[in-house]
């Protein structure tokens, strides 16, 4: 079940003018990878092609070996890709288990109808008892961020992208979400891929992916990557 990425190419008004060119990397499952870059590098556009909510100049994005616009991109979307927003995208006239809940319902996940469960995956993530059933508004960014991610974990998608997830958070809830995003790569065996500029976020990742200069640059941390664990990325 491995995210594939084959040649490709970006750019917006001419060719010459690439944001990159020739890109391959293969993104495999239980690892979490950071890829960091500046703003205005084009990490939030590459994220965009990864999850199927755009497309390159050029190139090729596969998901186990099969073309994700053959795929089709809704359904590709909607089944095998799930996206963590920095600003949080929560229904804000919702509380934090009704948006896990509509969560399950919007993408028929086999858990569909199951308050429990929603429940459950809340508190997996730190929002438990009355932090439940406020409006999300109520919460602080970083609990927001926090639901935010349980209900990207209830679709059963088994690949997670989040495109600068701790950029409004503090310390702490940096490093809480980064402890989360290690969990879910690690113990659900999920393809787990986080933008960021934070190099000390990158740093707790399993891989870490520099995009500089229009290139991309892979640095592994084989200390973080277990010997039952592929390293995960690997440039053609």
């Amino acid at each position: 079940m491995t995210l594939t990425v084959q040649k490709l190419t970006h750019y917006f008004n001419h060719p010459d003018d690439y944001l990159y060119k020739n890109v391959s990397l293969k993104f495999n499952p239980s690892t979490l990878y950071a890829i960091v870059g500046e703003s205005g590098s084009g990490k939030t556009t590459f994220v965009s092609f990864l999850a199927g909510l755009d497309s390159p100049a050029s190139g090729l994005i596969s998901y186990n070996g099969k073309d994700i616009r053959k795929i089709g991109l809704t359904k590709y979307r909607n089944q095998d890709v799930t996206v963590v927003f920095q600003a949080y995208n929560l229904m804000n006239y919702m509380t934090a288990l009704e948006n896990v809940v509509s969560a399950l319902s919007i993408t028929k996940s086999k858990h569909a109808g199951n308050r429990q469960y929603a429940i459950d995956l809340l508190a997996s993530v730190g929002i438990e008892g009355e932090l439940a059933t406020k409006n999300v508004q109520k919460l602080s960014g970083g609990q927001q961020q926090h639901v935010a991610i349980a209900r990207a974990l209830a679709v059963d998608a088994p690949i997670v992208v989040a495109d600068e997830p701790t950029g409004n958070l503090d310390e702490q809830n940096t490093k809480e979400i980064t402890e989360i995003f290690q969990r879910v790569a690690h113990q659900s065996k999920k393809t787990v891929i986080m933008i960021t500029h934070d190099q000390k976020v990158a740093d707790m990742a399993d891989v870490k992916i520099m995009l500089e200069n229009r290139q991309f640059t892979v640095k592994n941390s084989p200390d973080k990557v277990s010997d039952d664990k592929p390293s995960a990325v690997s440039i053609n």
